[in-house]
């Protein structure tokens, strides 16, 4: 039988969860100092797969401790070193070591800024966002960038291999529910999602996007689905339907060209 909570056992509640949050900033200096010499060992040449896939599993821990703990700006750079980390893999260049060190670095300034507050208190990382922001345009160099929500391994595989040789800068999500949250927050200049994702779907992660009147709601969305009539509410269907056969890959190269090398307007008479 559930019982109504008394003011006094949910005190305790909130002093348990600020202790956790304690904590978690306490053990933050150690595992940023992990991921920091792991990322150093990324800059040497006889770097192995094991040191990316170590580096990668570091971060990505972090990542969900960050949130569970209530800093969700620590999850977002470390949303966007795992991005970098999965390019480096592919296109190796040593000049973007220093560009996660500073991700770590930004991490380290958040946590000290966060041991300052309480857990009820809104912690305002304006001007670490702005840093973020501007890191997050240099690894980009110049390119489009796109948001994967997809939570199949083998169709994100497929979707990097096919837009490897686009000027197109690839940002994973495989959580449909953390893509709206990136979604809100931050500017991508189209969006390539699976109809299947959980625990938000393709066709309700749309609908939320649309309906945001955030900076994203007009973004092109390529939708990816396996049904032969999906069904949409009338003027919420995606930009781009691309279904799951063997043309699959050249007609989303195609379409992604398109986005990223628009055809030059005919300006003549």
């Amino acid at each position: 039988m559930c019982t109504k909570k008394t003011p006094a056992n949910f005190g305790q509640a909130q002093r348990l969860l600020e202790q956790l949050r304690l904590d978690f900033l306490e053990e933050l200096p150690e595992r940023l100092n992990i991921i920091e010499a792991d990322v150093l060992r990324l800059g040497k040449p006889a770097s192995s797969d094991g040191a990316f896939e170590e580096c990668f599993r570091q971060v990505h821990s972090l990542k969900g401790s960050a949130g569970t703990h209530g800093i969700p700006f620590i999850s977002r750079i470390c949303h966007h070193l795992e991005n970098g980390l999965s390019q480096l893999k592919s296109d190796a260049n040593p000049a973007w070591v220093d560009m996660f060190l500073r991700h770590v670095d930004l991490m380290r300034r958040a946590g000290d800024q966060a041991c300052h507050q309480s857990h009820q208190e809104q912690v305002d990382f304006h001007t670490l966002e702005g840093e973020l922001e501007q890191l997050q345009r240099q690894r980009c160099c110049g390119k489009k960038t796109a948001l994967i929500v997809e939570d199949s391994s083998l169709m994100s595989g497929l979707y990097q291999a096919c837009l490897a040789e686009l000027p197109v800068a690839l940002h994973m999500e495989t959580d449909g529910l953390e893509a709206l949250t990136h979604l809100l927050r931050e500017k991508y200049d189209f969006v390539i999602m699976g109809a299947q994702t959980r625990p938000l779907n393709g066709t309700a992660l749309l609908y939320a996007l649309r309906a945001s009147g955030g900076c994203n709601d007009g973004i092109p969305v390529l939708m990816v689905t396996s049904a032969s009539k999906p069904r949409f509410v009338a003027g919420m269907a995606p930009d781009f339907l691309l279904r799951k056969n063997r043309d699959l890959s050249e007609r989303l190269q195609n379409v992604v060209r398109d986005i990223v090398q628009p055809p030059p307007v005919d300006t003549a008479p």
